[in-house]
């Protein structure tokens, strides 16, 4: 997921990159129209205008995409380093619950054995 959410910026900047490119293109062929009164050099410069401001809104679109493709891999990062954190702490709990188990099973033998010997030396002292 990590890899696809990577190559979909990739995708985003290439296409940013060919669009801005585009746009370079059309404003230096705007400036190399001449600003004559011939109707066909003016319907010209009206397209081009006209497909320049689409290619800038296009561009500015996918600044946003990339901008929002960004913070979501940054967040799912996150989110992936915050899971790991809390299996680690999952698994020291375990650990240590196990580790209290054996602690309390050892002294609950321990007990035993010493009440064991406290009743046998309670029953040697006192006479039946």
């Amino acid at each position: 997921m990590k890899k696809a959410s990577e190559k979909r910026v990739h995708e985003l900047e290439l296409k940013n990159k060919a669009l801005q490119t585009e746009v370079e293109e059309l404003r230096n062929s705007l400036a190399n129209v001449s600003v004559a009164s011939d109707d066909g050099v003016r319907k010209i410069k009206e397209n081009y205008l006209q497909k320049l401001n689409d290619l800038e809104e296009q561009v500015g679109e996918l600044k946003k995409k990339l901008e929002a493709q960004s913070q979501l891999l940054i967040q799912k990062q996150k989110h992936v380093e915050a899971a790991k954190q809390l299996h680690y702490e999952i698994q020291r709990i375990k650990a240590q619950k196990v580790q209290l188990q054996w602690s309390m099973k050892k002294q609950s033998v321990q007990f035993r054995l010493c009440k064991a010997a406290l009743e046998k030396e309670i029953l040697q002292v006192m006479p039946l």
